[in-house]
């Protein structure tokens, strides 16, 4: 076989009796070889059924009889709450009163010394 020169598109290390071609296949074939057993090995661990296994019989858009029911059953439950609350004894008396915050309270402090003897100061009176 003719050595292939760097013009090629090959490089000039590159082995010259192996043709791409061939080995391009081979990688194609362990490249699919290896997504499908990835894909059977996913397919697997979520106990997922294998291709064309999976059966689906219809597809269906709209609401059914079902969903109708549950429309409807909220749609009267409402109606239901809003007549209560409306034949409901309501009062139009005000609110009580909120109760004040509690008045201030005064409080003695006391200071001891070392000894246990009482400091005697004089009383503060507020803003002083």
């Amino acid at each position: 076989m003719p050595s292939k020169s760097p013009d090629a598109g090959y490089s000039s290390d590159a082995p010259t009796d192996i043709d791409p071609a061939v080995i391009y296949r081979e990688w194609t074939r362990n490249s699919r070889w290896r997504d499908k057993l990835h894909e059977r090995a996913a397919h697997k661990a979520l106990d997922i059924p294998e291709d064309g296994e999976m059966n689906n019989v219809g597809n269906r858009s709209g609401m059914g009889w079902k969903e109708l029911a549950v429309i409807g059953a909220m749609v009267a439950g409402t109606g239901y709450g809003v007549a209560q609350f409306n034949n409901s004894n309501v009062t139009t008396e005000p609110a009580p009163p909120v109760a004040s915050a509690p008045p201030d309270a005064e409080y003695e402090i006391r200071f001891f010394d070392a000894d246990g003897n009482q400091i005697q100061l004089d009383r503060w009176q507020g803003n002083e």
